[in-house]
């Protein structure tokens, strides 16, 4: 969620709504970009030393504190604020993304794995990246250009994302399995 309203809403509030030049917002996604190619192993690495769950966690908390700061910088009219917005956001983002497929995979049994996965990714996929920029964009409309609805969107996704983590339950092979696999 919080990456489609950073880069795919961003494009279209940050040129139509604040009258920025595409060169800024251009600008913006070649940043964010950047920050996760920088960071997705790191974090991909902390899952592994950490825990992934609490990787996620620490990406959903980030994501949250984050929700409302990217329309600040992005009001300000600079493309460097602007960057900064975007590249700081997707750090959350690039934290849950870098350790999501892996997580995933332990909450369904081997025998369902590949159906739930992909039933997940699709679904997200088609809210997150179908729905939440089309809401986004809606909500310009039914607002005056007012952000504060794709942001409390964006904060409430990351609230889901952390009640996901105390609901689910990762399952743990036994290592006779391990072996076998």
């Amino acid at each position: 969620m919080g990456y489609y309203v950073l880069t795919t809403f961003m494009l279209a509030y940050t040129t139509t709504q604040l009258g920025l030049p595409k060169s800024a917002a251009l600008a913006g996604q070649i940043v964010a970009a950047a920050v996760e190619a920088a960071l997705m192993f790191v974090f991909a690495s902390m899952g592994d030393r950490y825990g992934k769950g609490k990787v996620i966690a620490w990406g959903a908390v980030a994501g949250l504190v984050w929700a409302v700061p990217p329309f600040w910088l992005f009001g300000t009219g600079s493309t460097f604020w602007l960057c900064v917005g975007v590249g700081v956001g997707l750090i959350g983002v690039t934290a849950t993304y870098s350790v999501g497929a892996a997580y995933v995979a332990q909450l369904f049994a081997p025998r369902v794995r590949y159906t739930g996965m992909s039933l997940s990714y699709q679904l997200a996929g088609a809210i997150g990246g179908g729905l939440v920029p089309l809401f986004a964009t809606a909500s310009l409309e039914w607002t005056d250009g007012q952000y504060w609805p794709v942001a409390l969107v964006t904060a409430l996704f990351y609230v889901f994302t952390l009640a996901g983590l105390l609901i689910g339950r990762v399952r743990v092979a036994a290592p006779a399995v391990e072996a076998a696999l």
